[in-house]
């Protein structure tokens, strides 16, 4: 009697871990959360005193940590009478979260191990080259992403803290058809 209750268990339990792994996933993971790497044009551009920048579009990309992160791409001009760099330019960006912390700060990404094309790291190094007065230099930056729902808002100063623009990039623009949010 004993071996046949043990046999009954053993098989209960046996077709309780067959059906629990053969369940289907509904949470989305970070792998299936964007559609990585697909190009979004924007044509927007930033005129401040010293400085003119072209956003010419963005993409979802990982980062070093394999982690979502966006890529903004642009053009950047430089106004002023000396030599200045795109990361010379006053910017803030942030992204609204479903965290309680209240904080939308998002940080800068870092891609020195990521797989990225070599345009797109030559494209990163540009941001620190410095230009002469009215030359242009294709760049990009990157930034952490706090989740695929919420967009991205990037707000452009001035050598006096004055907001001269702002530009929101809509990341849930570039889910896969049927992906939930993170």
């Amino acid at each position: 009697m004993k071996k046949a209750k043990k046999i009954i268990v053993f098989l209960l339990m046996a077709i309780l871990m067959v059906g629990c792994t053969g369940m289907k996933k509904n949470a989305n993971t970070i792998d299936d959360a964007f559609n990585y790497d697909k190009f979004y044009k924007l044509n927007k551009t930033i005129t401040g005193e010293t400085f003119e920048l072209q956003l010419t579009g963005y993409k979802v990309v990982r980062d070093n940590e394999a982690l979502p992160a966006v890529l903004i791409y642009y053009t950047f001009k430089n106004n002023s009478e000396e030599a200045m760099s795109a990361n010379d330019t006053y910017l803030d960006i942030s992204q609204a979260s479903a965290m309680k912390d209240g904080d939308t700060y998002i940080s800068q990404a870092y891609f020195e191990y990521a797989s990225l094309t070599d345009t797109d790291n030559e494209l990163i190094q540009n941001a620190d080259k410095y230009v002469e007065q009215s030359e242009t230099i294709d760049c990009i930056d990157g930034w952490k992403l706090r989740n695929n729902v919420n967009p991205v808002n990037l707000i452009f100063f001035d050598e006096n803290d004055e907001v001269i623009d702002s530009v929101m990039i809509d990341v849930e623009k570039g889910l896969p058809a049927g992906t939930d949010h993170l």
